[in-house]
């Protein structure tokens, strides 16, 4: 008797000259400035995805600011919100964080965000994500 394997779900759902690696990328350029609390959304991860590192940079926000990079469930359900990619750290003066933790396996669609926190940024304060991982597929 054969063994037969139907369909594709045995195959990798992408395979590009990187294999199933991904990187999901936010940017946000204040069009007005940013108020205490703010939360910017900034990229989705598709579920299937395994979020492995980060790289955020950001402008001088001045004042007494900080700013912290998550993640929370895009359809709204609980859980997720007190992940932190990047946990909160003076943006008083222009900086990057380059980072690496234990993967994050999202088991459905997730929204990148930061926050702001401590003081107001101001008119123009940027703000730049990238999220790096692998695609492998929801099972």
């Amino acid at each position: 008797m054969a063994n037969i394997q139907a369909g594709d779900r045995f195959k990798a759902p992408y395979s590009g000259d990187l294999g199933n690696a991904s990187v999901w990328r936010g940017y946000h350029k204040m069009a007005a400035a940013g108020t205490i609390g703010d939360t910017i959304e900034l990229a989705v991860v598709p579920a299937g995805a395994v979020i492995t590192s980060h790289n955020t940079s950001w402008s001088a926000h001045g004042g007494t600011s900080t700013l912290a990079v998550g993640w929370k469930y895009k359809d709204g359900s609980a859980g997720g919100s007190a992940t932190a990619i990047k946990a909160a750290a003076s943006s008083v003066a222009a900086g990057n964080a380059i980072g690496g933790f234990l993967p994050i396996n999202v088991d459905k669609d997730i929204v990148i965000y930061a926050t702001n926190a401590a003081s107001a940024i101001p008119l123009n304060g940027e703000v730049y994500v990238e999220v790096y991982g692998e695609y492998v597929g929801t099972p």
